[in-house]
């Protein structure tokens, strides 16, 4: 009988399996005790959890109905699913954030159904655990929201996200109460203190009707290293920046190019703010200079997009 090979040249073995399959090191864990210790050993998950999480699949809204999961590696589903009436905001780090909504009606025969969002809930989709977050108590007529962990806001981005799902969180919720009023407020919920913090405000300084499509609040949502998230506006015509260390709310403008296109927003290389435009043929791509609020630097254009 050859003999048996050391923990670490198994764990090499190990940790050089298909990120994109999951499924190889489950089957791995279940060949033996050695193999399962290694592979449910702290160490080992903390490395395999440093490299780059592989896409393994999305969640897309159809219609009226939950939210369906597409999976990118077949072997892998999640166990739990979507309730009805749940809306994905956005995901970090192994948790959704979900708008619940309701749909109610009225005596009237003339009145259609309304549907409201009655809370947030902060879901992992692994273990099915939720945690309810009910609505700020403020007038809002339009908004959104991002989930951030509270110990990566609290240590300026310290946090190495290994057992996030099991720990504190924040929600950022930016809102407007009148469209035309031009002014945009945020606010913080921390699941440690149970409630909302108060709101900080910023005043859009545009002009008719291109300030109305500023503060209609869209996403897709971005951290970005310097410990401040961006949420993007409808038509691109300007970007909300929150600082969480500072708590403070600013709005900024995208590069030129940007204005009023399709354009998606993202981590630069550095972990800056990015954006990303499709100018047929070519994926160009930007970031925003760390030094100057208005500058922005054309990273690259890449061809057949």
């Amino acid at each position: 009988m050859p003999p048996q090979l050391p923990d670490d040249v198994v764990e090499e073995i190990l940790a050089r399996f298909p990120p994109d399959e999951p499924a190889l090191l489950v089957r791995a864990a279940l060949a033996c005790k050695a193999w399962h210790r290694i592979v449910s050993g702290a160490g080992f998950r903390r490395r395999l959890h440093g490299r780059a999480p592989p896409l393994l699949g999305f969640f897309h809204h159809n219609g009226s109905h939950p939210p369906s999961f597409n999976p990118t590696s077949p072997p892998f589903r999640p166990p739990y699913s979507p309730r009805a009436g749940w809306l994905i905001l956005n995901a970090r780090h192994g948790r959704f954030l979900v708008a619940r909504k309701m749909t109610t009606t009225s005596t009237s025969p003339f009145a259609t159904p309304s549907t409201e969002v009655v809370e947030l809930i902060v879901w992992d989709p692994t273990t099915d655990e939720q945690h309810g977050v009910p609505m700020p108590p403020f007038k809002y007529s339009t908004w959104s929201a991002a989930l951030i962990c509270a110990a990566a806001a609290a240590a300026a981005g310290g946090c190495d996200h290994f057992d996030c799902p099991k720990g504190p969180f924040l929600v950022v919720f930016v809102f407007t109460d009148n469209i035309y009023k031009g002014t945009m407020s945020a606010c913080v919920y921390s699941s440690e203190q149970g409630s909302w913090r108060v709101p900080t405000c910023t005043h859009c300084h545009c002009q008719g009707h291109g300030c109305r499509h500023s503060l209609r609040v869209r996403g897709p949502i971005v951290l970005v290293k310097n410990n401040a998230i961006y949420f993007g506006c409808d038509k691109n015509t300007s970007v909300l920046e929150y600082d969480l260390g500072r708590q403070k709310l600013s709005m900024i403008g995208p590069p030129p190019v940007c204005y009023c296109q399709d354009v998606v927003l993202m981590t630069a290389d550095g972990g800056g703010l990015g954006f990303a435009i499709v100018e047929n043929p070519k994926l160009c791509l930007w970031s925003r200079e760390a030094a100057l609020r208005e500058a922005f630097t054309a990273e690259e254009a890449r061809a057949g997009a």
